[in-house]
């Protein structure tokens, strides 16, 4: 697409991840239990209930800059620093980079999903799950 449309086609999708990030964060997080079996239960990784809350949390806060990033068609928002943050947070409340990398996972084609709903740009999923795909990468490997 020309410049014009490529915009076109990144607000969509930044509107929908804007607008849908529950929906996008609770489908991601769910796919934590799928991949990683007894990760949820008694002795599990994510227990006490709090590191939940934070995966949660955190799946939020890197969707708001997939979201920023997306919306400016820039990857510079995910700066090398901004991602060891992310890590940082992440292991100070016990989230293994495991558990992260599958939520993120989740995230990109949840992302996806939703964006394909759009009444407005349908193709609009190519930019969020791209923008997702991109902080996906530097993640530390599953």
């Amino acid at each position: 697409p020309d410049a014009a449309e490529g915009a076109r086609i990144r607000r969509v999708a930044a509107a929908m991840m804007r607008d849908f990030q529950g929906t996008i964060v609770e489908g991601a997080v769910a796919k934590v239990p799928e991949a990683l079996e007894g990760i949820m239960g008694a002795g599990g990784a994510l227990q006490p209930q709090a590191r939940q809350t934070a995966l949660s949390e955190e799946m939020r806060d890197i969707l708001r800059t997939c979201h920023y990033a997306t919306a400016l068609g820039t990857s510079a928002t995910f700066s090398s620093e901004g991602v060891a943050a992310t890590l940082n947070q992440a292991e100070a409340l016990a989230i293994p980079a495991t558990v992260l990398s599958v939520a993120v996972d989740g995230l990109q084609r949840q992302t996806a999903t939703i964006c394909r709903y759009s009444n407005e740009a349908k193709e609009c999923w190519v930019a969020g799950y791209h923008s997702v795909g991109l902080l996906a990468a530097l993640l530390p490997p599953k």
